[in-house]
Protein backbone atom coordinates (compact mmCIF):
# COMPACT_ATOMS: atom_id res chain seq x y z
CA UNK A 1 0.00 0.00 0.00
CA UNK A 2 2.51 2.35 0.63
CA UNK A 3 4.31 2.00 -2.89
CA UNK A 4 1.39 2.84 -4.69
CA UNK A 5 0.71 5.85 -2.14
CA UNK A 6 4.25 7.09 -2.77
CA UNK A 7 4.04 6.48 -6.97
CA UNK A 8 0.75 8.59 -6.63
CA UNK A 9 2.51 11.43 -5.00
CA UNK A 10 5.75 11.09 -7.84
CA UNK A 11 2.91 11.18 -10.34
CA UNK A 12 1.43 14.36 -9.41
CA UNK A 13 5.48 16.15 -8.79
CA UNK A 14 5.93 14.97 -12.49
CA UNK A 15 2.73 17.11 -13.63
CA UNK A 16 3.28 20.18 -11.56
CA UNK A 17 5.31 21.74 -14.08
CA UNK A 18 2.53 21.41 -16.23
CA UNK A 19 -0.31 22.56 -14.10
CA UNK A 20 2.01 25.80 -12.87
CA UNK A 21 2.22 26.71 -16.58
CA UNK A 22 -1.83 26.11 -16.86
CA UNK A 23 -2.33 28.74 -14.36
CA UNK A 24 0.44 31.09 -15.51
CA UNK A 25 -1.73 31.17 -18.75
CA UNK A 26 -4.88 31.64 -16.87
CA UNK A 27 -3.53 34.48 -15.21
CA UNK A 28 -2.26 36.08 -18.50
CA UNK A 29 -5.31 35.60 -20.18
CA UNK A 30 -7.24 37.37 -16.95
CA UNK A 31 -4.52 40.01 -16.70
CA UNK A 32 -5.37 40.72 -21.10
CA UNK A 33 -9.51 40.93 -20.47
CA UNK A 34 -9.13 43.69 -17.73
CA UNK A 35 -6.59 45.60 -19.92
CA UNK A 36 -9.48 45.50 -22.52
CA UNK A 37 -11.90 46.54 -20.10
CA UNK A 38 -9.99 49.24 -19.29
CA UNK A 39 -9.94 50.76 -22.38
CA UNK A 40 -13.10 50.23 -23.06
CA UNK A 41 -14.28 52.02 -19.83
CA UNK A 42 -12.00 54.87 -20.66
CA UNK A 43 -13.52 55.42 -24.07
CA UNK A 44 -15.52 58.46 -24.43
CA UNK A 45 -18.97 58.55 -24.10
CA UNK A 46 -20.03 61.98 -25.04
CA UNK A 47 -21.24 62.42 -28.26
CA UNK A 48 -21.85 66.74 -28.46
CA UNK A 49 -21.82 68.92 -26.19
CA UNK A 50 -20.47 72.81 -24.69
CA UNK A 51 -17.17 73.41 -25.15
CA UNK A 52 -16.39 74.36 -21.64
CA UNK A 53 -12.32 74.67 -21.43
CA UNK A 54 -9.17 74.82 -23.98
CA UNK A 55 -5.82 73.32 -23.30
CA UNK A 56 -2.74 73.36 -25.58
CA UNK A 57 0.58 71.26 -23.91
CA UNK A 58 3.48 72.44 -25.78
CA UNK A 59 5.74 69.91 -27.56
CA UNK A 60 9.00 68.58 -25.38
CA UNK A 61 11.56 65.77 -25.17
CA UNK A 62 12.18 64.16 -21.90
CA UNK A 63 15.33 61.77 -21.18
CA UNK A 64 14.19 58.53 -19.48
CA UNK A 65 16.94 56.15 -17.95
CA UNK A 66 17.20 52.69 -17.53
CA UNK A 67 19.60 49.89 -16.76
CA UNK A 68 20.74 46.48 -17.94
CA UNK A 69 22.91 43.97 -16.46
CA UNK A 70 25.33 41.90 -18.55
CA UNK A 71 26.40 38.78 -18.30
CA UNK A 72 29.57 39.94 -16.16
CA UNK A 73 27.14 41.28 -13.44
CA UNK A 74 28.17 44.97 -14.53
CA UNK A 75 25.54 47.70 -14.33
CA UNK A 76 24.68 49.74 -17.50
CA UNK A 77 22.73 52.71 -17.38
CA UNK A 78 21.46 53.90 -20.76
CA UNK A 79 19.58 57.00 -21.78
CA UNK A 80 16.87 57.20 -24.26
CA UNK A 81 14.84 60.64 -25.88
CA UNK A 82 11.46 60.55 -26.05
CA UNK A 83 9.55 62.69 -27.66
CA UNK A 84 6.28 64.09 -27.02
CA UNK A 85 4.35 66.42 -29.93
CA UNK A 86 2.11 69.47 -29.34
CA UNK A 87 -0.87 68.36 -27.74
CA UNK A 88 -4.24 70.44 -28.09
CA UNK A 89 -7.72 69.48 -26.49
CA UNK A 90 -11.02 71.12 -25.89
CA UNK A 91 -13.41 70.31 -22.64
CA UNK A 92 -16.40 69.05 -23.66
CA UNK A 93 -19.72 69.02 -21.03
CA UNK A 94 -22.72 67.11 -22.06
CA UNK A 95 -25.29 64.91 -21.08
CA UNK A 96 -25.08 61.11 -21.28
CA UNK A 97 -27.70 58.69 -23.25
CA UNK A 98 -29.04 58.07 -19.11
CA UNK A 99 -29.68 61.73 -18.42
CA UNK A 100 -26.65 62.26 -15.91
CA UNK A 101 -23.86 65.25 -16.75
CA UNK A 102 -20.33 64.34 -18.31
CA UNK A 103 -17.25 65.98 -18.58
CA UNK A 104 -14.42 64.73 -21.26
CA UNK A 105 -11.56 66.32 -22.79
CA UNK A 106 -11.24 65.69 -26.62
CA UNK A 107 -7.97 65.88 -28.77
CA UNK A 108 -8.24 67.89 -31.61
CA UNK A 109 -6.00 69.18 -34.23
CA UNK A 110 -4.07 72.44 -34.30
CA UNK A 111 -6.53 73.92 -36.92
CA UNK A 112 -9.72 72.66 -35.34
CA UNK A 113 -8.63 74.35 -31.63
CA UNK A 114 -7.96 77.55 -33.70
CA UNK A 115 -11.69 77.81 -34.65
CA UNK A 116 -13.12 76.65 -31.44
CA UNK A 117 -14.10 78.81 -28.51
CA UNK A 118 -15.54 78.38 -24.81
CA UNK A 119 -19.54 77.90 -25.35
CA UNK A 120 -19.31 76.41 -29.14
CA UNK A 121 -21.38 73.53 -29.02
CA UNK A 122 -19.37 70.26 -30.65
CA UNK A 123 -19.87 67.20 -32.02
CA UNK A 124 -17.62 63.79 -32.04
CA UNK A 125 -17.91 61.12 -34.68
CA UNK A 126 -16.90 58.27 -32.65
CA UNK A 127 -15.97 56.04 -35.32
CA UNK A 128 -13.83 58.14 -37.18
CA UNK A 129 -13.02 60.58 -34.25
CA UNK A 130 -13.73 63.82 -35.96
CA UNK A 131 -14.42 66.61 -33.98
CA UNK A 132 -16.86 69.26 -35.95
CA UNK A 133 -18.85 72.65 -34.54
CA UNK A 134 -22.49 72.41 -34.91
CA UNK A 135 -22.58 75.51 -33.66
CA UNK A 136 -20.90 78.71 -32.86
CA UNK A 137 -21.28 81.27 -29.37
CA UNK A 138 -22.07 85.28 -30.93
CA UNK A 139 -21.73 87.92 -29.03
CA UNK A 140 -25.57 87.93 -28.35
CA UNK A 141 -25.81 84.87 -26.85
CA UNK A 142 -23.52 85.79 -24.40
CA UNK A 143 -25.47 88.90 -23.23
CA UNK A 144 -28.69 86.60 -23.32
CA UNK A 145 -29.68 85.45 -20.09
CA UNK A 146 -31.71 82.07 -19.88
Amino acid sequence: MRNQCSLRVYRMLDNLPTIGGAIVIIVAVALFMLGIIAVIASAPVLEDGTVADTSFKAARTEIQFYTTIDSNGNTITHSKPVHYPNKWSIQVVGVRENGEPRSEWWEVGEGMYAQIGIGDWVHRDAKLGVVSIVRKVVAEDATRSY
